[in-house]
């Protein structure tokens, strides 16, 4: 028996939504006392979770479904000519890890 079959889910009450200007959303929870492993993880992906730190989640309305999310094989991508000049036009900018996004810069930036 698959352990998402066990996991707990919780709904919000409607909400206004974050993708259209007018429209109301629910969200599913997992319930955040659940033992999510990678094998979990993974199947919680495969039918449209997100994940927030500990928090796992997804868009859930009756009559709607725009914020779907789209899945690439990474493998299999290949950038078009306008990807591939975007790429060459942030070569600039590096990637660095750090210990926490707690903050108001990090706040700010995610804002925008």
């Amino acid at each position: 028996m698959s352990l998402l079959s066990k996991i707990k889910l919780y709904a919000t009450q409607p909400h206004q939504c974050s993708y259209l200007v007018g429209q109301e959303a629910t969200t599913l929870f997992i319930d955040p006392a659940s033992n999510i492993d990678s094998i979990a993880y993974r199947d919680l992906t495969e039918i449209g979770f997100r994940r927030s730190g500990v928090h796992f989640y997804r868009p859930h309305c009756h009559s709607c479904n725009a914020c779907t999310p789209a899945r690439i094989p990474a493998k299999a991508f290949t950038p078009n000519r306008r990807q591939k000049r975007t790429l060459v036009k942030n070569a600039d900018l590096t990637v660095k890890p750090i210990s926490s996004i707690a903050g108001d810069e990090y706040f700010q930036l995610y804002s925008r």
